[in-house]
């Protein structure tokens, strides 16, 4: 599976999406390939899913992607929480 992570210029949060992403898809034991991206770019990526914070959440739906929203960037158990269903 392929995830990109995504934020407003690619550097800060999506990175901290990023590292969370890869240690609850560890946790999990599934095996991913997960990349950060900023935003202007992040949609013609062909990935599995997009992990995005909640104040994009209007532009990936009208871009119809596949995407989960997160919270709080370093929360492991949300970012499981909203993972699992997608991976198992």
């Amino acid at each position: 599976m392929k995830f990109v992570t995504v934020c407003g210029c690619g550097l800060g949060t999506c990175l901290l999406l990023k590292m969370t992403a890869e240690n609850a898809l560890k946790q999990l034991g599934v095996k991913a390939e997960v990349i950060h991206s900023d935003l202007g770019s992040a949609t013609s990526i062909d990935c599995d899913m997009f992990i995005i914070t909640t104040d994009m959440e209007n532009q990936f739906k009208a871009a119809n992607k596949k995407y989960v929203t997160i919270k709080n960037v370093a929360d492991i158990n949300e970012m499981k929480q909203k993972l699992e269903p997608h991976v198992k």
